[in-house]
């Protein structure tokens, strides 16, 4: 087997005293787990407020986490902040590969149709009404209900 000399290694690593963890906040698989499935007992329960910091503090550390993403924009449309709910759904949509992008297309058409951005929702909602897709009828029905 394979060993590796300590006295390789540079010089603040050949003590112990010298080494020095960093104050950064450490995740592990463990800690990222039970966050979300926190924020998912929470979403549950319509706690939005706990959600948003439980999954802000993910995207802290994780920028480009798309499930702390999506359901932060989920928390936010819930609590009509369809800004900042629009936000999170354009992050993912940013991302490659957008593994939300049908829900965050859809929520994102939402977002815009309720602020009052009428022609870019509309402009969206007829994109996934073109579309074979989950959305695909709903769009259609918005469109027909909303823009006559």
């Amino acid at each position: 087997p394979e060993t590796i000399s300590i006295k390789s290694l540079s010089p603040k690593f050949e003590s112990w005293n010298s080494y020095r963890v960093p104050r950064e906040v450490v995740f592990s698989n463990r800690v990222y787990i039970d966050k979300m499935e926190k924020a998912f007992k929470y979403l549950e329960k319509e706690r939005n407020i706990e959600v948003n910091l439980i999954l802000e503090s993910i995207i802290e550390i994780f920028p480009y986490d798309q499930n702390a993403w999506f359901y932060l924009g989920i928390s936010k449309y819930r609590q009509e902040d369809y800004e900042g709910s629009q936000i999170c759904f354009e992050q993912i949509l940013e991302d490659y590969p957008a593994v939300f992008k049908p829900e965050s297309e859809w929520y994102k058409s939402l977002c815009l149709l309720n602020s009052g951005d009428e022609d870019m929702a509309k402009e969206d909602l007829q994109r996934i009404a073109s579309r074979h897709g989950f959305y695909q009828e709903r769009a259609a029905n918005l469109l027909a209900n909303n823009f006559k």
